[in-house]
């Protein structure tokens, strides 16, 4: 596996999404949690994407699925979640 810039800018992103969210615990862990998607998705974006055969439920995946797709899906999560993150931070009910 090769360490590319977008993976090292995700982790990044990741780290200070992580960090920004120092509050509780919970919270913490929480954040830790819903950066696993998306991570996995950049990361691993070539395993998933060559993936093809059964997935349950009478249905089967029958071509690749191009690698920088599932980069840009993973992009648009952790941009979301750091958003979301900011949004509970900055924004007081």
């Amino acid at each position: 596996m090769v360490i590319t810039r977008s993976k090292k800018r995700s982790l990044v992103l990741s780290l200070i999404c992580v960090a920004y969210s120092y509050y509780k615990f919970e919270e913490i862990l929480t954040v830790c949690f819903l950066l696993l998607t998306p991570l996995g998705l950049i990361w691993f974006s070539e395993g998933l994407g060559s993936f093809k055969g059964y997935v349950g439920s009478f249905r089967s995946i029958d071509r690749e699925t191009p690698p920088d797709m599932i980069k840009v899906i993973g992009w648009i999560l952790l941009i979301g979640i750091f958003v979301l993150v900011y949004i509970k931070k900055n924004i007081t009910f």
